[in-house]
């Protein structure tokens, strides 16, 4: 059949005839079986029946040059992977904002009731498997071989059956009231060891008595009185079981585990040891494969964990120690030593150093009584008192009254320390103190020794490198001072003049400063300025009311959780809110001024926000333990050295000097300050930048002044965009265009920067250690290393003060030089 379309063509005859005709005029034959041609897009078949009409004479070849359209191989065509690209569109008008997003293909409720359903076929299968298993393949030890069938203990292999609660039996009044709840169901396996726990009454009632003190002190965290400080530090205790009162339950709240009286472990313990040791020896799990692109052994990464957590935990710890949270800390502790006791690779996780901070938090209460329950935790765990173990337990005495009872202990745990191999003097130099711990310290030990005074260890101040010994001849004692010229141009007054601003620029987290900037300014410039502050008075009236009712929404989501490990509530609640006001305050002013086409990612804000928050809780821990003072008096006897021309000292060995000097009274200057993680920093920070991108609102008419109407069209002045970089689409924070332009409109003629990132305004404290120095207040980093270099401090930590003296007098000689921009230095 033949199929004709140009209108020229009349038949399928005439194309046949043309065909065959442009075939014998070219001299090329050839055998066709079957033909298709395409002529202005419209095919043409020829079918083997027709095929005898094309013949050609026989003699002629039957091949041809040119190549067969028809006979070569297609080649198959790439198909390209297509990846589903998701694109966030967010639109900005003057009535309305709208964000939107392509959305994920729904998962329906029959997909996923199959998929659960076969997840299920699946375990239950893999169970009755082993089961078949461990029937067919346990063996029984020599000792069980031998004993008697009645004897032998039955593995209970198959799950509890427990006795199911029908609903409907119950009483409708107490389900509608509720009062079920106080009911405590319990439940017993068909185990032959529960017998003797169903037939001991005194057992279930300790279950019972632990479940209604467990409800009791839930109750008792309800009242408002009780929100920084839980529960009352002379009514709640550790609840350790003792000697004399073995069945004592532990405290719900300080314990993951659930009450176990001992007679049953014991009895259990002895029944089942031989079986529970023939199970341990046949399911043995295979070692996993090691996979790290880090570590090299599974050891080092074991360490590496071990010592990040051992540094979460500190940190944890004396956030809860400095807001007054002793109960939490106490309660955090136990959790992770319960936890690490399971494992034997991590039964070295808690130090000594975390059951002083305890104590330390326990003294500024005077709570002695509850010191006897960490004594216990330190025996168990076969750890050993040091010189600021036995620092917290004097001055925890010596905030109680004299008594005899109190003068017994002193001299108890004094000769506990000479025992030891400690001295007094060695607890008063050795240790760290703040606050007034050192005089109240200082004076428990007077009560039994009126006459002690300690000494102190002076400083040393000479190098230990072999290119700069021979400084050490100029090295006078610190008793002897000599004369030297004059390292200073300014005089006592001024210099003591510059630390007080310096002081009050590190105190504000800020330093504003006028702009040079000239530029005219905008006729409605006035008219913006008045907007912004209007705005910042709103912004942090919402602000306050904000953080409280996030912090209480978070407080009611910890408060109920079975374990008690570390959480962001601890490390939000260590400050004021109006705090956090100022640093959101000044978080906005600085997303306003950003650039339209670049602006860091959200991951990077957090972090940043979240550091700027720990440098002002550093700050604030300092003033209250009273070490602003002492700087204080130190730098001025340090300004007095300076203009008085009366030392040969560098400006290293003044400092410690001076240190050395006011060592009698007030809290130590060495004190270590462990840095939040990085975990808690991004987490901080996200709790405030949902903050400020929920509440903080703007009228998108702001900017109308011949407006009549009082109508607002309220939007959010943030929001969020998506933006490729490479393969990687990135969350970013924008302000709204409103926003940006009454900025810019504003013309604001000042300029805020951090006070961590500008020059001093008078000489900067000396570099004593690698720790200590820099500015008087704000943590100066000795090099700026990202918080993951850790083998770097390891190696500046390990090495002794004397090999580093020469590179920190260096350091210090050159920010000893004041300098002007734009004249010549002095």
């Amino acid at each position: 059949m033949y199929r004709v379309c140009p209108t020229k063509w009349t038949s399928s005859q005439n194309f046949q005839l043309m065909f065959t005709k442009c075939l014998q005029k070219s001299g090329i034959y050839r055998k066709y079986s079957l033909l298709t041609i395409s002529v202005e897009n419209k095919a043409f078949d020829i079918s083997v029946n027709k095929r005898q009409k094309l013949l050609v004479n026989a003699g002629v070849r039957s091949q041809s040059t040119t190549v067969n359209e028809v006979h070569r191989k297609k080649k198959k065509r790439i198909v390209k992977p297509r990846y589903s690209k998701y694109v966030e569109l967010l639109e900005v008008t003057d009535k309305s904002a709208s964000e939107r997003k392509s959305r994920v293909k729904r998962l329906k409720a029959k997909k996923l009731q199959e998929f659960i359903a076969r997840t299920q076929a699946q375990i239950i299968e893999k169970w009755t498997k082993e089961s078949k298993q461990l029937k067919t393949k346990i063996p029984l030890t020599p000792i069980l071989e031998n004993a008697k069938i009645a004897e032998r203990p039955k593995i209970n292999i198959e799950p509890a059956i427990y006795k199911q609660i029908n609903i409907d039996e119950m009483d409708r009044t107490i389900l509608e009231s509720g009062i079920y709840d106080d009911k405590p169901l319990i439940f017993f396996g068909k185990e032959d060891y529960t017998k003797h726990v169903i037939n001991n009454t005194e057992d279930i009632n300790n279950i019972i008595k632990s479940f209604n003190s467990y409800r009791d002190i839930l109750e008792s965290m309800g009242n408002e009185c009780q929100e920084v400080s839980e529960t009352p530090i002379d009514t709640f205790s550790c609840m350790f079981p003792k000697e004399n009162d073995v069945e004592e339950p532990l405290d719900p709240l300080e314990s993951c585990e659930h009450y176990i009286s001992s007679e049953n472990i014991e009895t259990n313990a002895s029944k089942y040891h031989n079986v529970q040791r023939t199970e341990n020896i046949v399911i043995t799990k295979p070692k996993s494969r090691f996979k790290s692109k880090i570590h090299n052994n599974e050891e080092q990464e074991r360490f590496a964990k071990e010592k990040a957590l051992r540094i979460n935990l500190e940190s944890y710890l004396n956030v809860c120690v400095s807001a007054g949270m002793i109960n939490r800390g106490i309660s955090t502790l136990l959790a992770y030593r319960q936890r690490a006791k399971k494992k034997l690779e991590t039964q070295s996780l808690i130090t000594i150093e975390f059951y002083n901070i305890i104590l330390h938090g326990l003294a500024e209460k005077a709570s002695f009584e509850r010191f006897s329950d960490i004594f216990a935790l330190i025996k168990e765990d076969q750890l050993k008192f040091n010189e600021q173990t036995y620092a917290a337990i004097f001055e925890c005495l010596g905030r109680i009254e004299s008594s005899e009872e109190n003068i017994y202990q002193i001299k108890k745990f004094e000769q506990k320390a000479n025992q030891n191999g400690i001295t007094l003097n060695q607890i008063m130099d050795r240790s760290v103190f703040i606050a007034d711990q050192r005089d109240i310290a200082l004076d428990a030990i007077r009560r039994i020794r009126p006459d002690f005074n300690p000494i102190y260890t002076p400083p040393v101040l000479s190098y230990n490198n072999e290119l700069l010994n021979n400084l050490n001849q100029s090295v006078v004692p610190s008793s002897i001072t000599n004369v030297m010229k004059s390292k200073c141009v300014y005089n006592s007054a001024e210099l003591e003049r510059m630390a007080r601003e310096q002081l009050k620029v590190e105190l504000d987290g800020c330093i504003t400063i006028k702009s040079i900037e000239s530029s005219n300014e905008y006729a409605n410039a006035e008219y913006c300025r008045e907007k912004l502050k209007d705005l910042e008075e709103l912004w942090r009236v919402q602000i306050n009311a904000a953080i409280t009712r996030d912090l209480n929404t978070l407080r009611a989501q910890i408060r109920y959780k079975p374990n008690n490990f570390m959480n962001y509530y601890t490390y939000l609640t260590a400050m004021n809110t109006s705090i956090y006001t100022d640093i959101l305050i000044k978080e906005i002013f600085k997303l306003a001024e950003g650039s339209e086409t670049f602006s860091p990612t959200v991951g990077q804000l957090y972090k940043e926000l979240g550091q700027k928050v720990q440098q002002r809780y550093q700050i604030e821990v300092k003033k209250k333990n009273g070490i602003l003072e002492k700087i204080g008096e130190i730098y001025s006897c340090y300004c007095d050295i300076l203009s008085k021309r009366n030392t040969k000292d560098n400006t290293r060995q003044m400092w410690q000097r001076l240190v050395h000097n006011h060592r009698n009274s007030g809290p130590s200057m060495d004190v270590k300050y462990v840095g939040w993680p990085t975990n808690v920093q991004s987490g901080v920070g996200r709790f405030l930048y949902n903050i400020l991108m929920r509440d903080i609102k703007i009228d998108a008419h702001i900017m109308r002044q011949k407006t009549k109407s009082k109508q607002q069209n309220v939007l959010p002045a943030f929001y969020t965009l998506f933006r490729n970089q490479g393969r990687l689409v990135k969350e970013e924070v924008k302000p709204h265009p409103v926003l940006a332009k009454l900025l810019r409109m504003s013309r604001q003629q000042t300029l805020t920067f951090d006070s961590s990132l500008v020059p001093m305004l008078c000489p900067p404290q000396p570099w004593s250690t690698p720790n200590n120095g820099g500015y008087l207040l704000n943590k100066s980093e000795l090099i700026r290393l990202p918080q993951q270099a850790i083998q770097q401090w390891n190696r500046i930590n390990s090495s002794s003060q004397q090999q580093i003296y020469p590179a920190l007098d260096s350091l210090n000689q050159l920010s000893s030089v004041p300098w002007r921009v734009n004249t010549e230095v002095s």
